[in-house]
């Protein structure tokens, strides 16, 4: 939150940002992520439970595979990265961030943020917490060994101790748990991918924005239309 100048030249309280909104399953965003031959919500990506909709097991994995595998693209370009990254985001000016102005659609001049940020390294350090969080010991272990370093399944299982049927049993709940914190964390949640690594307003911030075009459209629409000088049709008569 920044704090703003009042009218009066006075530092007024800044405003409350509001709670993040609980992640909404719906058909929208499941949809295109379900498995056409899945027996349990038969390729719409939601099962219908007794008291509300559940996202599919097969949803839940595809989103940890999308995630996964941009965690691999990373390691594997690592070496290609940028150290950083200047985002432009409008109406929203941090203290720590330095101000620039830029040209809005209709020619006015507005001031925006510049935030600094290694989103790439971002990505990878928020991964890895979440996973933390989510994940028991033998879990963790079993992320690391097979999905990220692919390791096969019998050196897993010599490892873990575990049979065929209980490997496979725990990789799928492992893709099923991560799949859900990936999309349900929030106030910032790694999957849609696109949100992550661009610049999202949310919050106050969204709303002042908001406002502020409002504003500005009922400046354009309130803008009287020049007449012109001569009138084109009857000089075209007369002459």
């Amino acid at each position: 939150m920044t704090p703003r100048l009042s009218p009066l030249g006075r530092w007024a309280k800044p405003e409350p940002e509001p709670e993040p909104q609980a992640f909404v399953w719906d058909r929208t965003n499941a949809l295109g992520l379900a498995l056409m031959n899945c027996t349990a919500c038969h390729g719409s990506g939601l099962r219908l439970g007794r008291k509300k909709v559940a996202p599919c097991n097969c949803t839940l994995r595809a989103i940890f595979r999308i995630c996964l595998n941009k965690y691999r693209g990373i390691l594997v370009d690592q070496h290609t990265i940028r150290t950083g990254s200047v985002f432009a985001r409008m109406d929203l000016r941090p203290a720590t961030c330095g101000i620039a102005t830029s040209r809005n659609a209709s020619g006015q001049r507005q001031k925006r943020g510049n935030v600094w940020s290694r989103p790439q390294e971002e990505f990878l350090a928020d991964f890895e917490i979440i996973a933390k969080r989510t994940l028991d010991p033998e879990e963790m272990w079993l992320l690391k060994a097979h999905h990220i370093d692919g390791a096969d399944f019998n050196v897993c299982c010599k490892m873990l101790r575990l049979n065929r049927g209980e490997f496979f049993h725990m990789t799928y709940r492992v893709e099923q748990k991560l799949g859900r914190a990936f999309a349900e964390t929030r106030p910032y949640s790694l999957f849609p991918l696109g949100e992550y690594f661009h610049s999202v307003v949310r919050g106050a911030a969204a709303k002042r924005s908001q406002e502020s075009g409002v504003r500005s459209q009922g400046k354009d629409a309130a803008a009287p239309i020049p007449e012109p000088a001569t009138d084109c049709l009857a000089l075209g008569a007369a002459a």
